[in-house]
């Protein structure tokens, strides 16, 4: 576990930028902590979705899950852009 690097709390993106910047691979799997319980192959279905994208989060009929992401470390810079213009939170 680690805390956020971003100041304040700009909500599970501040996780996910934290994430990127201190992965050891180029990309990165993000699951939210309070749902236990979720597919095995979560992660092979994300990228066989991708279709070459630098994300793919998971979706069902009626609800996208965000939380439920795939992200290429190369996101970084534009989610911490994105955070510093006050988005997330």
């Amino acid at each position: 576990m680690v805390a956020d690097t971003f100041p304040g709390f700009a909500g599970p993106l501040a996780g996910m930028l934290t994430g990127l910047n201190l992965a050891g691979s180029e990309w990165v799997a993000f699951v939210p902590c309070d749902v236990p319980v979720f597919p095995q192959d979560l992660v092979a279905r994300l990228w066989a979705n991708r279709q070459q994208a630098p994300a793919a989060f998971a979706c069902d009929d009626s609800h996208d899950h965000p939380t439920f992401t795939l992200l290429h470390r190369s996101l970084a810079p534009d989610l911490e852009a994105f955070l510093q213009r006050g988005g997330g939170g």
